[in-house]
Parts: structure tokens; sequence; C-alpha cells
């Protein structure tokens, strides 16, 4: 999509225009819209819905953004020619809330939901065929479902997206500056005919 940062970044935030963005690891955004852009979109999601990844980059992305939780590291020694037999210890460490093995691993139908400000989490979400909205829609089970989408995409009109028009003021801006000019030299050269006494001379003469 052209320009798709300035429709994210104005879209969003004043037209309320929701974009629900699909993508298998993060390395799509960046092959597609480049470094910068496409952290630009990251930083401005407001929910993560994370289903499944095998790319080890994305997950330890995904791992870094849910933080961090303190938990407790117990610790144990004996020794046979101690009279006392040993000591144990207990310590507080920091840990991921979910290893980047561990999202790797994460299975349908639990998924990891991110929401800006709010703590993430772990939900379920089963098939579409298992939803209300299944039979209000008038769908069927899974393959049927597939079925109808395929039918449905396949009757879609294709539009062809225009490049978008921005205003080129450097451009007017001459225009403007050139019209100025021959009007300039048009007067001048009429003022130059009425000293003559009326003699018409060709236009860029002067």
């Amino acid at each position: 999509m052209p320009n798709f940062r300035w429709f994210f970044n104005c879209w969003w935030s004043e037209d309320g225009i929701r974009f629900n963005l699909f993508v298998q690891s993060f390395s799509q955004l960046n092959e597609k819209y480049g470094d910068n852009t496409a952290q630009n979109i990251l930083d401005n999601a407001y929910v993560w819905n994370y289903l499944r990844t095998s790319n080890e980059t994305t997950a330890e992305k995904i791992s870094k953004k849910i933080g961090t939780y303190t938990t407790t590291s117990w610790s144990e020694s004996s020794d046979k020619k101690s009279d006392n037999g040993g000591s144990n210890s207990m310590n507080l460490i920091s840990r991921a809330l979910l290893t980047p093995d561990e999202i790797l691993r994460l299975q349908r139908p639990y998924l990891l939901v991110m929401a800006s400000g709010t703590e993430p989490a772990i939900t379920n979400s089963p098939d579409l065929s298992k939803w209300l909205f299944n039979r209000l829609l008038g769908l069927g089970d899974k393959n049927w479902n597939i079925k109808v989408r395929q039918m449905r995409e396949d009757a879609r009109e294709i539009k062809e997206i225009s490049p978008l028009q921005l205003w080129d003021i450097d451009k007017q801006t001459m225009e403007l500056k050139q019209m100025k000019k021959e009007k300039e030299l048009e007067e001048r050269r009429l003022n130059f005919m009425k000293r003559q006494g009326g003699i018409d001379y060709p236009k860029g003469n002067l």
C-alpha cells in the first residue's frame, strides 16, 4: 500500500479508522516498508494478537514486549564431611514472562493478546466454525467455510490503487512566477508599442 505510514499515522489518530494487519514475521514489515516505517507501524499498533510463528527473531521480540516478572530461585548444597549436612538459600530473580522458546511452542486454540497499557494475557480463540457468528452468517463446518471464503474472494472486484495526489507547492510557485514574468513582458511590450506610435512588434523581441 503506497504511503502506508502516512495513512497509518493520520487516519488512525484523527478519523478513527481501524487497521487489521496480519504478518507471519516482523521481517515482512521491514522488507515491505523499510526499517523506520516498520518500527513506526509497530509503535502505533494498539493491540497485538500473537497466534503462531516459526521465526526466532519474532519470538524474541514478543518475549521482550511482554516483559519480565520476579520469581524465587532455590539452591541447596550438602557436605557429608560437615556436621550440619549442608545449606540452602533462596534468591529473587527476574525471569521473562514467556521465553522465546515458550512462545514458539504456543499452539491454537490459544493466543497471546497484548494491548497497550494493560497486562498481556493468553486466551482461547476457537475455530470460526465454533463461534455464534458462524451460524448467524449462514456458514457451516471448517471445510465449507473455506469454500465460502474462496467464492467470496473470487467474486470481489479488483480495484486499482491510484497514486496519492499531492500538492506540489514548488511546481505551483514556479508556474505563478512564470505567469507573472510573462505578464510583465506583455505590459512592457504594450508600453513600448505606445511609445513607438502603435507599431506591433513580435513577442519576445524586447
